[in-house]
């Protein structure tokens, strides 16, 4: 009774619960339902529905055929782009081909082929996003439903999407183009594209060394350069590169790892701490493990000692992996270490070990005592340090000496560092025994000992710079430093050497102990700049010169000496003295000169001109005595008053003659000769006899004649010829010296002489007298025999033929007649 205003239809599957499809109008009376599974059997009822109510539903049967693959979804339409995704929106299939879908299948296409790029699962997907697409590129897009039959046929393909701009697409051809030990030159390829945005650098990731991931190496490397060094890498070992393009989007895509790229040899690794394998009061044992070599063989270990505060320093190297320590101090707590080295360099030291070490002893004795001799004086005595120091550092030694079989005499305390001590104190060749104790905080060692023998003695060395003290006109006071050796004699003086400004050199001898070392230098010139030199002097001789003293000048005074005096003009009474002008004249003009005299005498210096009133440098000295030694000193006068004396000049006054002869004797008489002997002059006058004369005294009163006879010898002695035969005679002598004769002699004994013949004429001079006759004449004999000669008689020889007597003469000459012309004569006289 009321219209039907609607249908409500619906179905259910066996074994299902009843789903309502629909509302179906009234003015309808089909519908079609879809959404089905296929091959199902399905119970389907329609109601009609009226104001009043639902009418009971009709029913009826039916099976669906077999599912197929669902139909195409709807064009996908993109939104929401991004930089690597975009939102895509479906339609769903006209139909899931009577299987529910299982989901859809999103494919994309770009610069390539199409690929799938996302699938969902469920049947009620018909929006997604797809994410990781890449930036700054074209992307076209498909779907596809499936259900358990398989994939449906593709949508339409929806219109080009454009992604945004990016970071920077990823290089290629990542290399380590050059390896060193902690940096690499990495280069590459810059990326195809870069986004949109220009590249405005690269940011580097690493991998290898102590890390097994990927770490960030460079940030930025704030150009677009494709190449840099990748510093702060760990030698010798493996690594790989990635690198990224950065622009104004921000970090580009990652490159391909790069080839692996091994790092350069390094030091060695740490090592681990040493193992201490046992301690004793002054050493300890360690070994350790060998550390990595770093790519390098090792070929040393140094082993350091904590010193303090956290400081270690080297104590000890090996090649090995063992060390024995030495010098530890006892009852002493130690931290050591290890540190490795190879041909690249050195490793980090370990971790520190630490030990104790052994209550303490005395030391050993020193080792290795040797003595050197580098001059007389001195021996360079040197040693090693004990083997056991007995733990506790040596904190001296002792060096002492002594002569073989003597006391020992302590000369030296060398610290804990010291090796040697000279010993500056010895005589030169003399055996010495030479001792070293080494001491430490509980006691002293017992002594190591060396026996040597210095070399010969020297000169002493130079005493230090003479320095300078009271300054008067004309001297100084000057005190040293004593040589540093005495050439291994003891000194016994200096010689001072003071210099002016001209160079002259005053050698002055000071005879002091050895141990002094000042004196007061005397007969210096005033005002005048001097320095000084010192040589010491030992019984060797004379050392070297020192260094020169500060310069001084001396206190004015009256004038200095006159130089260069010399003596001239000597004769046997006077002399005339000459001299240069003083060397300064004390600020006042001289005015005149002053000599003194002294002689040879003995007795002291006598003033013999006061003054000589001017300024010239020369003058005559009188009233001296001939053959005598006279000095003479001259000193200048000015204003001031009298100066210092010229050094002395000597001279000996002109001889004068001997003194007379004596001790005259008549040794031996012949008949025409007697030998005489006489003393030579006591006093030579100055002038040694070069001649004596010997006269006859001819009357009583010993009045003496002429020399009869000249020796021209200065042999005293002389054989007196031409004497009378059986006469007496007596004689006196007198000698010849450069100034004259001497004084004749006291008279001899008279002597009688024995007659004899009378000696040969001689010097016999014949000259032609006319044509038939010759002259002839001679000298008388040199003697007569002793008694007057009567007669002489000529003998002549003609032509080379025996002589013949042709005449006697009474006279010392005559004239021989009758003789041939033009004939050779000889004529002989007796």
């Amino acid at each position: 009774g009321r219209p039907v205003v609607a249908y409500a239809v619906s179905f259910v599957a066996s074994g299902r619960s009843l789903e309502e499809v629909s509302m179906v109008g009234a003015e309808k009376q089909i519908v079609e339902i879809s959404g089905l599974l296929g091959a199902t059997t399905y119970e389907f009822q329609a109601a009609a529905l009226n104001e009043v109510g639902t009418s009971i539903a009709a029913t009826c049967v039916s099976s669906t055929p077999p599912s197929v693959v669902p139909a195409a979804p709807g064009i996908p339409t993109v939104g929401g782009l991004s930089q690597h995704s975009a939102a895509l929106a479906w339609e769903d299939p006209m139909h899931d081909g009577g299987s529910p879908l299982l989901g859809f299948r999103i494919w994309a296409r770009s610069e390539g082929s199409w690929s799938m790029v996302a699938e969902l699962l469920g049947g009620s997907w018909n929006s997604t996003v797809i994410e990781n697409l890449q930036g700054d590129t074209d992307h076209r897009f498909k779907v596809l439903a499936f259900n358990r039959v398989g994939a449906g046929p593709f949508s339409g393909v929806s219109l080009v999407a454009r992604t945004w701009e990016v970071p920077p697409f990823a290089p290629s051809g990542v290399t380590a183009s050059q390896v060193w030990q902690h940096e690499v030159v990495l280069s590459w390829e810059a990326p195809a594209r870069d986004g949109g945005h220009a590249i405005t650098g690269y940011r580097v990731w690493q991998q290898g060394g102590a890390e097994a991931d990927w770490i960030l190496a460079i940030g930025d490397s704030g150009s677009n350069g494709t190449s840099l060094v990748v510093p702060r890498l760990v030698g010798n070992s493996a690594y790989s590169f990635r690198v990224a393009g950065i622009n104004s989007l921000g970090v580009g895509e990652q490159s391909s790892p790069s080839a692996i790229a091994r790092t350069l040899p390094v030091p060695p690794y740490k090592p681990l701490p040493p193992n201490i394998t046992s301690t004793a009061a002054s050493s300890a044992e360690l070994e350790w493990e060998a550390p990595d070599d770093g790519g390098r063989e090792i070929t040393m270990y140094f082993i350091e000692q904590e010193i303090g505060n956290g400081t270690f320093s080297t104590v000890a190297e090996t090649s090995g992996l063992i060390c024995s320590l030495a010098g530890l101090s006892g009852s002493t707590a130690y931290r050591v270490r290890v540190v490795a080295v190879n041909a690249i360099g050195s490793s980090l030291a370990s971790d520190a070990a630490e030990f104790l070490t052994l209550p303490p002893l005395e030391p050993q004795p020193p080792a290795d005592v040797l003595v050197a001799h580098g001059a007389p004086y001195l021996a360079t005595v040197s040693w090693s340090p004990p083997a056991d120091d007995g733990g506790r550092p040596v904190v001296a030694y002792v060096v002492s000496f002594a002569v073989e079989g003597a006391e020992a005499t302590e000369v030296a305390t060398v610290s804990m560092d010291g090796r040697s001590a000279v010993v500056s104190t010895l005589l030169g060749s003399t055996s010495y025994v030479f001792f070293v104790v080494a001491w430490n905080a509980v006691g002293k060692s017992s002594a190591a000992s060396s026996s040597s023998r210095t070399l010969p003695a020297v000169s002493p060395a130079a005493p230090g710079a003479p320095v300078v003290g009271d300054v008067g006109q004309y001297s100084v006071s000057l005190a040293w430093e004593r040589p540093p050796h005495n050439g291994g004699s003891p000194i016994t003086g200096y010689i001072a050497i003071a210099q002016d400004g001209a160079q002259r050199a005053n050698v002055i001898e000071i005879l002091v102990d050895d141990g002094d070392n000042f004196t007061r230098v005397q007969n210096l010139t005033s005002d005048t700049e001097y320095c000084f030199h010192l040589q010491a002097v030992n019984l060797v001789g004379v050392g070297p010169l020192s260094l020169a003293s500060r310069a001084v000048r001396t206190l004015p005074s009256p004038p200095s000496a006159p130089g260069n005096l010399r003596i001239t003009e000597v004769q046997q009474h006077t002399l005339s003295l000459m001299w240069d002008t003083p060397g300064h004249d004390g600020g006042s003009d001289v005015i005149g000169y002053r000599i003194w005299r002294q002689g040879s005498d003995g007795a002291g210096w006598t003033l013999v001109i006061p003054h000589t009133g001017s300024n010239e440098t020369s003058c005559s000295v009188a009233g001296l005595e001939g053959n005598m030694v006279y000095s003479f000193m001259v000193a200048a006068i000015n204003d001031l008053g009298f100066g210092a004396n010229s050094t002395a000049a000597s001279q000996l006054t002109a001889p004068i003659p001997t003194s007379a002869p004596s001790g005259l004797a008549v040794e031996e008489v012949g008949q025409t000769w007697a030998s005489l002997v006489w003393d030579a002059p006591l006093d030579s006058g100055g002038s040694t006899p070069h001649a004596y004369d010997v006269a006859l005294v001819t009357n009583t009163e010993e009045e003496v004649g002429d020399a009869a006879w000249r020796t021209d010898s200065s042999v005293p002695g002389y054989r007196m010829k031409g004497l009378r035969g059986n006469t007496r005679y007596a004689f006196r002598i007198r000698a010849w010296n450069a100034a004259g004769p001497s004084p004749w002699s006291l008279t001899s004994e008279v002597w009688l002489t024995a007659p004899t013949v009378p000696g040969p004429p001689h010097d016999v001079v014949s000259s032609a007298f006319g044509l038939w006759a010759v002259s002839l004449a001679w000298q008388a004999p040199l003697t007569d025999g002793g008694s007057p000669i009567l007669k002489y008689l000529l003998s002549a020889s003609v032509n080379s033929s025996e002589f013949g007597n042709i005449s006697t003469v009474v006279n010392l000459s005559t004239v021989v007649e009758n003789l041939l012309s033009s004939t050779i004569y000889r004529f002989c006289v007796r």
